[in-house]
This record gives structure tokens, C-alpha cells and sequence, in this order.
């Protein structure tokens, strides 16, 4: 024990009071003005459990209890604070709400919601994003709240009086492979129940912004592919991405390697991608349990952190592809749910099932790893991969996902 001097995690404190006492933590989200300042939502992730939720925003200065905090009607599934204003924390509800509260203000009313408005989300909001427009656009304050759903669109809401909304995408799944196949081989001359397959929509489970392209998103469905969008194109999809084979839990651009993004899914595994490949480049399996969520180092372009029901894992690619270098286990008492990594110091904060979010420093931290090492591993993986056996059928299907009308001709 006494000579290992690899990268460890070493718990600090976890922010838990009475008021979060075995509520489920949801969502994790930092203040973009003071990085000291924690969101943490709580609310159950089953449809069947469904009761109030409750926002904690947490501060350094005390872990015993938070700063704020707000109850709302139904669980929370997201937090986000704004860029612009660092006082408005948006929260995503199960019930589909969303609402914009000032921290400055204490109770629980909030300062903007969407219980009026015409687009409503029918269906839970699982993921919030403050994208900066360009002033005079949309709106005067350069600013407008994108939310995903699983009611199948990806919407943005302008902060006038009170909500206006438009919708980005509305989700519709395409045709699977099999679909294809079958379409090909001439044995689905009916077409009938596959047709419909093109007009059903995809529940969507969460999204990213490209960072150097704030017009550019990928978004994660329930059926286990990814979409590139892009804002100004809402009839379909720049590209799809298929290799997961359950529902995209958290999707993440790397903030130091341009063009490479991480999912983590329901399907137990975590995958890296780079923009122009349409399966993974490497896929990342360790534990039989769902990743709910995934987070990159903001220093070390090899680094990430992923959050499953059993542990929470550190992975450094640069030592080993395979396997993660550290691993925190739960307890019987609980499951993690979700991670972040904090913005102005070496530690990773996870929530648990319970109501408690943990702090780990991150020990024995090596020397960063830059843009240029992480690209030679994913050119190393994808050149030693042998083809896949049905990269045909992903060609045929990547094809249908682009134009579906000539899938039958």
C-alpha cells in the first residue's frame, strides 16, 4: 500500500441535511459566476414513485445544510444555471415543467414557469442547457434555455414576460437495421408495420452543445441512438450515431479535444466517438449496470469520470483502455446517480440515492494529457479494431437515417 502512487480518490465531506434525508440526487449542476456553488436535484428516476421534489443549492462554506432551496410539485430531473444571469437556476420537472428560480430570493415560487405555455413538455425534461445567442436575434438578452424530453422534442425557450417557445427537432426514430435488411432482401413487400416506424417519435434523454459551435448538438434517445443536430435545421438529424443498445443516458463533448464526445447508456457501457465515424471508436464496459452519467476532466484530455449503480470509476485512458484506474464502490445504503467534475479544484462530487453528494479529491493527479495524446489512442483503438460483421447493415441503416424515402426503391 505503502508504494502505490496511482491516481486515487480520497472522500472529503458529502453536502446532506435532514431535507435530503433518502431523496434520490437527479441532477448536478455549478454556478457559472461562482464555482462554489452547487445545484443538486432531487427527485426518483422510476414513474411509479412519483412524488415532490426539492432544489439544494450548496456552498462550501457549509455542508451541513444548503444556502437555498426550493420544493416543487414533482421531482426535479434537471438543473442548469445561466451564463448571463448567475442568479437564475432553470429546473426540469417530471411532470414536464420547467421553472426558472432567483437564488438570491428565498421560497418556493418560482420566478418564471412553464405550467402556461403552449409548449409545455407532456413528458419528463431530462436535460437544461443556457446557450448564448447573438444579441437581437430572438431576444434582448442574449441568452435562450434549451430542454430535451422524452415527449420527443428538443425545445428553446426565450425569457420575455414570461415563456415562449419553439421547438429545435422533434425526435422521429428511424428505421433499424434489421428494417433495412429486410427491405433489401425483398421480404417486406407490405412495409406496413415497419412504415410506421418512421413517424413514431424518440423519447429524447439528454444532449450536449458543441463548445466551438454553439448551433451544433448531440442529443441521446430511449431507443439508443444519438443525433448531431443543428439549430437552424430542424427537418432531420446531421448524422446518427448507433452502437448503443438501450437508452443514452448523458452525452459530453470533450471540452479539450474538438470533435470527440463520450455517451454513457442503460446498456452498462460508456462509448467514445469522434464526429466523423458513425460507431464507436471505443466502447467502455466494466460493471453490469447502467452508466447514468459521465463526466470529462476539464484538464486532462484522457480523463473521465463515470457514475453507475454499484461505483463510481476514473478512467485514464492514457494508462489503460480496458479497465478504470480507480473505483469507489457504494454501499448496501445506496447507488450513485450521477457525477460532475468541480470547475476550480481537483475534485469529482457524485450523488447517491440517498440524499448525500459526495466530494472526493482526486490524489496523485499525473501530469495532464493534451488533445494530441488522446487522438493517437483513438487512432491506435480504431485502426486495430477488426470491422464490425454487420458494418454493412450500419452503412444501409446510416443511409436510411439520412434519406428514409429511399430506403424501398
Amino acid at each position: 500500500e505503502v508504494n502505490f502512487t496511482g491516481l486515487a480518490l480520497d472522500k472529503l465531506f458529502a453536502y446532506s441535511a435532514e431535507i435530503t434525508s433518502n431523496k434520490n440526487v437527479s441532477a448536478l449542476g455549478w454556478n457559472r459566476k461562482n464555482p462554489d456553488i452547487l445545484a443538486a436535484g432531487y427527485g426518483p428516476f422510476e414513474y411509479n414513485d412519483q412524488h415532490d421534489g426539492l432544489v439544494c443549492c450548496w456552498c462550501l462554506k457549509n455542508q451541513e445544510f444548503p444556502e437555498r432551496f426550493f420544493h416543487t410539485p414533482a421531482g426535479v430531473t434537471a438543473v442548469a444555471f445561466s451564463v448571463k444571469f448567475p442568479s437564475l437556476l432553470a429546473v426540469g420537472l417530471f411532470d414536464g415543467t420547467v421553472n426558472v428560480y432567483d437564488v438570491q430570493t428565498n421560497g418556493d415560487k418560482p420566478l418564471l414557469d412553464t405550467e402556461e405555455s403552449l409548449g409545455k413538455h407532456t413528458a419528463p425534461v431530462w436535460h437544461l442547457y443556457w446557450v448564448e445567442v447573438e444579441k437581437g436575434r430572438d431576444d434582448d438578452t442574449g441568452e435562450v434555455l434549451m430542454s430535451i424530453s422524452t415527449d420527443g422534442r428538443v425545445t428553446q425557450w426565450l425569457l420575455r414576460k414570461g415563456f415562449e417557445s419553439n421547438d429545435y427537432m422533434k425526435l422521429k426514430r428511424i428505421l433499424s437495421k434489421q428494417t433495412v435488411q429486410k427491405r433489401e432482401n425483398g421480404k417486406d413487400t407490405k412495409g406496413s408495420k415497419s412504415e410506421n416506424l418512421l413517424f413514431r417519435t424518440s423519447g429524447g434523454l439528454c444532449f450536449d452543445v458543441c463548445p466551438d459551435d454553439k448551433t451544433i448538438y448531440l442529443c441521446g434517445t430511449e431507443e439508443g441512438l444519438i443525433h448531431r443536430c443543428s439549430v437552424s435545421y430542424n427537418e432531420q438529424y446531421l448524422d446518427t450515431y448507433s452502437g448503443h443498445t438501450g437508452p443514452v443516458y448523458r452525452i459530453a463533448w470533450c471540452p479539450l479535444a474538438k470533435g470527440v464526445f463520450l455517451s454513457s447508456s442503460a446498456d452498462w457501457t460508456v462509448s467514445l466517438w469522434t464526429v466523423d465515424r458513425f460507431q464507436p471508436c471505443i466502447t467502455f464496459a466494466s460493471r453490469k449496470k447502467p452508466v447514468f452519467d459521465i463526466c470529462w476532466s476539464p484538464k486532462s484530455a484522457t480523463i473521465f469520470c463515470c457514475a453507475n449503480e454499484e461505483a463510481v470509476e476514473v478512467w485514464d485512458l492514457s494508462k489503460n483502455t480496458l479497465e478504470p484506474i480507480n473505483v469507489i464502490l457504494a454501499t448496501q445504503q445506496y447507488i450513485f446517480t450521477s457525477i460532475t467534475y468541480a470547475p476550480n479544484s481537483e475534485c469529482v462530487l457524485a450523488g447517491t440515492s440517498n440524499g448525500s453528494v459526495m466530494v472526493y479529491h482526486i490524489e496523485n493527479l499525473p501530469a495532464p494529457t493534451s488533445e494530441s495524446e488522446l487522438l493517437d489512442i483513438i487512432e491506435q483503438q480504431t485502426n486495430n479494431v477488426p470491422p464490425l460483421e454487420d458494418s454493412s447493415s450500419s452503412v444501409a441503416s446510416h443511409a436510411a437515417a439520412k434519406e428514409p424515402v429511399v430506403a424501398n426503391k
